[in-house]
């Protein structure tokens, strides 16, 4: 027993039989000790044994799921191999008949066509490569959201089903769907297999299929052919101006290999994921100085290592450092969206320029209407414009688009909270904890939510301990609330000495939550003076509600060139 757990297999080739290497392949990835190198499905499998029965990607490899003539039925090797060949086929003939059971939920009635692209397999013997997997999935996706008439998932609730086994049926009901287009890679060497197929989620018949056998470099030509037949197959009809090839592309393939990495390493949401994520785009940038795409990219990267700085100087380097790169994306491409997105975010934060924030919301909308997190962020700079009801708007947009999007629930409950529709931001929020139970803001949010309400027992229990600058924020406001005067200033304390330099913002909250306003504007201009990226939510932010007929409050709102009076 210690062996299985301890000892690598050996390889059936081994046994000195004629062994196919597509079943070694399947088998060892199996059995794999590290649970993240295993197939993370059963739909893998299913892919992985699809792909098995088709010619090798590298010529004088064989991938015959079968052994060969020649070795014997008795022997172990043989045995293992059929064993597992016979649980693998159950599992793929349940997979592949794909039909929901009789009580499972039909997806609701789209609007229009509509797909989502589950993330590809890789079936790559480099378990490495699945950056190169995921980005050939979000490529196609960028490709589909050119279409007008075609409704696209978007890139997190589509990802969200990674590594998972849920019924197709299910899936379009969660993303509003009806149909879904998944696949997988392979890669050797300089060869490119992918294999994928269109299913219709309602019933589970598959629509379309087709596997392509290329050269790497001819990536972007089998994106723009299945793009192509996604949209043959859906008949959906192209308008005159709209192309499916991508005119963002760059021409050197390692610069696009360490783009992928870098959209990989960026999406871990994490100090070393974005500083990773910054060296491969950099990467890219060298051996592409014009890639726009990489450029900008680069500066949305950027602004997330800010978010870690450990000092204004830090802070105000990767802040240059990101507007330079946003500004460089635009320059050398001024129809790519993502250019406007960041430096519009870039704006936001560094410059306070309201004004050329929303200008390049506006262009990015122009050029891609269907992305989510565009949206929320334009409604984001609406709010602190003073502008709730259009704020709210574009929230509802995002998470339309996108139902998965946890910062487009996050916002849009923190802005009806404003506007004090409590019942409604109450269900916007239980939906973010629902979609990531791990959220900051999500809990913050909703504790905000019940604290108006007046439930502030509520709200301790949302937060739970208070180990971060959010969670004693409302720890200090819950227990003013229940007359609890030791325990409220002793969180408060407990914000200053841990949090002081990184959110003096959440400090004048409670103070003017308290009714204590000179302490609350005191701690204001700390906010101001630190360039704390939450102060320009006073605008809206309910718990400040106190400090609004005071003419220091006009006087901050115009040193942050904001609007006065809304």
């Amino acid at each position: 027993m210690a062996a299985i757990m301890r000892d690598e297999p050996p390889e059936l080739s081994e046994s000195g039989r004629n062994i196919s290497p597509a079943l070694d392949h399947i088998v060892r990835h199996c059995l794999e000790k590290d649970r993240d190198h295993r197939f993370q499905s059963a739909r893998d499998i299913v892919f992985a044994l699809s792909e098995a029965s088709l010619p090798a990607v590298t010529s004088g490899v064989g991938v015959g799921v079968l052994a060969r003539p020649g070795i014997s039925k008795r022997s172990p090797v043989f045995l293992v191999a059929t064993c597992a060949l016979v649980l693998l086929g159950v599992v793929a003939t349940i997979l592949l008949q794909r039909r929901p059971p009789a009580t499972a939920k039909t997806p609701p009635a789209a609007i229009g066509p509509s797909i989502a692209v589950l993330p590809f397999t890789n079936l790559s013997s480099d378990k490495d490569q699945e950056y190169f997997s995921d980005g050939l999935s979000e490529e196609l996706m960028g490709l589909l959201t050119k279409v007008k008439e075609l409704h696209v998932a978007g890139r997190m609730a589509s990802f969200a089903f990674k590594g998972k086994t849920e019924e197709l049926a299910s899936i379009g009901q969660k993303l509003h769907v009806a149909t879904v287009l998944e696949g997988s890679v392979r890669r050797s060497g300089d060869q490119l297999r992918v294999s994928t197929q269109l299913v219709n989620v309602a019933d589970g018949y598959q629509i379309w299929a087709e596997t392509y056998g290329r050269r790497v470099t001819d990536v972007f030509a089998v994106q723009d052919e299945i793009a192509g037949a996604v949209v043959t197959a859906l008949k959906v009809k192209l308008l005159p101006q709209e192309r499916l090839a991508s005119s963002h592309r760059t021409t050197n393939m390692e610069a696009y290999n360490r783009y992928l990495m870098g959209r990989q390493f960026f999406a871990r949401h994490d100090l070393e994921g974005y500083s990773q994520a910054a060296i491969a785009y950099e990467g890219a940038l060298a051996l592409d100085p014009n890639y726009a795409a990489a450029h900008a990219a680069l500066a949305v990267t950027l602004m997330g290592v800010v978010d870690f700085a450990k000092s204004r100087a830090e802070q105000a380097d990767a802040q240059r450092k990101a507007l330079a790169a946003a500004e460089k994306a635009v320059e050398l491409d001024p129809t790519l969206p993502e250019g406007y997105s960041a430096r519009a975010n870039i704006r936001s934060y560094i410059g306070r320029d309201w004004a050329g924030a929303e200008e390049d919301f506006q262009r990015a909308l122009s050029l891609d209407p269907s992305d989510p997190m565009t949206h929320a962020g334009y409604g984001r700079l609406l709010a602190r414009l003073g502008q709730l009801p259009e704020a709210i708007a574009e929230c509802r947009k995002a998470t339309e688009l996108d139902p998965l999007f946890v910062r487009g629930w996050v916002w849009l409950g923190s802005y009806l909270n404003s506007i004090g529709q409590l019942p409604e931001a109450r269900k916007a929020l239980t939906r973010v904890l629902e979609i990531s139970p791990k959220s900051e803001y999500g809990r913050y949010y909703l504790a905000v939510t019940e604290i108006l309400a007046g439930n502030s027992t509520v709200a301790l229990g949302v937060v739970g301990t208070p180990t971060t600058s959010l969670r004693r924020t409302i720890v200090a406001l819950a227990e003013h609330d229940l007359g609890h005067a030791k325990e409220a200033q002793q969180a408060l304390d407990d914000l200053i000495a841990q949090h002081r330099l990184t959110a003096p913002y959440r400090v004048a909250v409670v103070y003017a939550w308290r009714g204590e306003k000179d302490r609350a504007f005191e701690w204001l201009d700390r906010a101001y003076e630190q360039s704390d990226t939450g102060l320009p939510t006073l605008v809206f932010d309910p718990l400040v509600a106190k400090l609004r007929d005071d003419p220091r409050f006009a006087a901050m709102l115009k040193k942050l060139n904001l609007p006065v009076g809304k």
